[in-house]
């Protein structure tokens, strides 16, 4: 298989053509499912989860991840390689990256009719786990966790 075609780092969004974009967004979502396909049958089934406070965020911002992030990632503070190593620390060899995926709206020109349109970006970064996969980096929040067990209520 080979590899996808690499765009130059400060290739503008716009600049990628529109049927590279579409394979790059086919792509995500193959590696989504293929992650969350593999999560099931390892016997998780990512949309249950013990009832943790700040479930998995940004290490840098600290802001929580949303949407099929919850499901891709388990609960902890992630940062990308470059976040990491800007940071001063290093992840830990053989260590294996989650993905993140992050998308928004583009408005590109259409280059016939000169209108603008909205097109969706879709974009996917690696991510380590500072607490376990990372050397050199503290973590910027305290973790609460709950086990929550619905079965053992209490009758009343």
């Amino acid at each position: 298989m080979s590899e996808p075609r690499r765009w130059p780092t400060g290739a503008s969004d716009q600049t990628i053509p529109t049927k590279e974009r579409a394979k790059m967004s086919q792509k995500i979502y193959e590696m989504i499912t293929e992650r969350i396909m593999n999560m099931l049958e390892q016997g998780t089934i990512p949309w249950r989860r013990p009832w943790v406070v700040n479930a998995s965020v940004n290490w840098k911002t600290q802001k929580p991840y949303r949407g099929i992030n919850t499901l891709l990632l388990p609960p902890g503070e992630y940062a990308t390689f470059k976040q990491v190593t800007e940071a001063g620390g290093k992840v830990k060899k053989g260590a294996k990256s989650h993905i993140a995926v992050f998308w928004r709206w583009l408005e590109v020109e259409n280059q016939e009719t000169h209108e603008i349109e909205k097109v969706p970006f879709l974009r996917y970064y690696n991510v380590f786990e500072i607490n376990t996969q990372c050397e050199g980096l503290e973590s910027r929040r305290g973790e609460t966790s709950f086990e929550h067990d619905r079965s053992k209520r209490q009758k009343r």
